[in-house]
């Protein structure tokens, strides 16, 4: 297995770099805007009809960012375990509020889970209510993991549908507080 240092003796292999090259995920069911990087689609909240197509897509594991507190009207979770699906809920905000920023130690949280997935080969849908936080955990994970600059990070997570007056100054104020792991323009894919 080839691999690239990147710093003080951290190393990133060739498959871990697939993992944020976009690929092709097609609109299905209600979800129009589907940006894919790796093995890990970023989404808005599958309605119901959509929860129960999601096997039928290749998902293998979904991982709800939403609140606890967010009520989507049917129980996502015994849908998804009927049919197979793996299922995790990491909150994003620092609480339990849209008042509140988005949480660095949820971000580490929901890198750890799309890392596990990935190492088992699992086909991963992450969501939030309308995309605006998933699109912000993109951008965060590119800059911080794979050294994005802040302005490329925010591109990809603009692409990926963050572009609210609510979220995109949360993002900015998150990035603030990352450290990157990983020099910037290092990894970098954009030019």
């Amino acid at each position: 297995m080839f691999f690239i240092s990147v710093s003080n003796a951290q190393y990133i292999t060739l498959s871990e770099l697939d993992r944020i090259n976009p690929k092709l995920q097609l609109p299905f069911g209600n979800l129009d805007k589907t940006p894919y990087f790796g093995n890990v689609v970023y989404a808005a909240q599958p309605d119901l009809d959509t929860v129960k197509i999601l096997k039928d897509q290749g998902f293998d594991l979904i991982i709800n960012i939403r609140e606890l507190n967010e009520n989507i009207g049917f129980d996502e979770k015994k849908l998804l375990e009927k049919q197979g699906i793996l299922y995790v809920q990491i909150p994003y905000m620092q609480e339990p509020s849209f008042n509140s920023e988005f949480s660095d130690v949820a971000l580490n949280k929901i890198k750890l889970a799309i890392d596990d997935g990935t190492r088992k080969g699992l086909k991963i849908l992450l969501h939030c209510s309308h995309g605006q936080r998933v699109a912000s955990t993109l951008g965060a994970i590119l800059y911080r993991d794979y050294g994005y600059t802040v302005e490329e990070a925010f591109g990809a997570a603009n692409k990926a549908g963050m572009m609210s007056e609510w979220s995109v100054p949360r993002f900015y104020r998150l990035v603030e507080r990352l450290d990157q792991m990983v020099p910037a323009n290092v990894m970098s894919t954009e030019e």
